[in-house]
């Protein structure tokens, strides 16, 4: 078994080699070296880029600069959310940068579990974007987590790219919401038997084990510092005996007010929570949420309350796809998580 996952690895590191090599012009130049890199220097001995990159390891002292760079980009993250990413595996969070120090790209990534990594978050500046930045952050990120299973949130434009991959599949589509959040007429406001308290109102451990419960992934410090900060509003929804029966949190970003994570045992409570959110949200500024297409019933109540589907990022799995509930997930963590 270990040998076939050694040449699988292998075949993949070819794929991607030949994939690069295809797309290649005169006027590329070698990367430089950086020996604070622990991966980039065998890359930079194959590898050729169009521009005098050098690739390294992030360090925790930049995280600011490049989560400020990320949130001037307006894709709609803030600067608390880039920083959560970054920080959960900082030995698998990669930057590009030119010579001269400005900043080309960032790929933060993850091993959540020995069987399980994830590809969150990956940025690329508009002017080096069509060349190979972003193929030779990859690679430094696949040499970095071995034979684990790795998940892809893959754009509509690279889809086919990610299916040459070996064992490469689809799986979910990530539904893009997009619209100015407004509550329905024939909304029901009655919430049952579910209450809704602002989340710091909660035992941590409670929360962080219901999140486990559904992405299958214990991770205290991200939801810490993703979900508990001055730019997001996070709330839970219980039941009798103070169950924990959903969970979201609204984050206040430049461009959008973001729903993420948004996850609900019945529509019942995500609609609670919808409601809770809507009071909260910045009225100039359009909501975005990322709903997986399984959730069918969950796509449909987002519609109601007055966001339409804009686009979709595509689920890829390269060894095998988890089984996640996703019915239960009403909304995804922009750029990140199991789920």
């Amino acid at each position: 078994m270990a040998g076939s996952v050694s040449r699988l690895s292998a075949i993949r590191r070819h794929i991607l080699y030949r994939f690069i090599h295809s797309t290649s012009t005169s006027n590329e130049a070698n990367c430089d070296r950086d020996s604070d890199t622990a991966f980039a220097s065998s890359w930079n001995n194959e590898y050729k880029l169009r521009e005098n990159v050098i690739i390294r390891t992030m360090k925790e002292e930049d995280i600011p600069v490049f989560a400020a760079w990320v949130v001037s980009l307006k894709w709609g993250y803030t600067e608390s959310m880039v920083s959560a990413i970054c920080k959960y595996d900082l030995k698998r969070c990669f930057t590009a940068t030119s010579t001269n120090g400005k900043i080309l790209g960032l790929y933060a990534g993850c091993v959540q579990t020995p069987e399980k990594a994830f590809a969150s978050l990956c940025v690329v500046d508009s002017d080096v974007r069509g060349g190979c930045v972003l193929k030779a952050l990859q690679i430094n990120y696949t040499n970095s987590i071995g034979s684990q299973n790795v998940a892809y949130d893959v754009r509509k434009h690279l889809i086919e790219t990610y299916k040459s991959f070996p064992g490469t599949a689809l799986s979910f589509k990530r539904n893009c919401y997009e619209g100015f959040l407004t509550i329905p007429d024939d909304n029901d406001k009655s919430p049952g038997d579910v209450r809704v308290v602002p989340a710091d109102e909660v035992h941590f451990d409670k929360l962080t084990e219901y999140d486990a419960s559904i992405g299958q992934v214990y991770r205290p410090t991200f939801i810490k510092e993703y979900c508990f900060n001055n730019e997001s509003y996070s709330i839970i929804a219980q039941k009798k005996a103070n169950e924990i029966c959903g969970f979201a949190t609204m984050h206040f970003a430049n461009v959008y007010n973001f729903i993420g994570p948004y996850y609900a045992d019945d529509e019942t409570t995500a609609n609670a929570l919808l409601n809770n959110l809507h009071s909260k949200a910045d009225n100039k500024k359009k909501t975005q949420i990322l709903c997986p297409d399984r959730n069918t019933s969950g796509c449909a109540l987002i519609e109601k309350y007055g966001l339409s589907l804009v686009t979709y990022s595509q689920r890829m799995y390269n060894l095998f796809e988890p089984e996640l509930p996703l019915k239960l997930v009403y909304g995804l963590p922009l750029g990140f998580g199991p789920l």
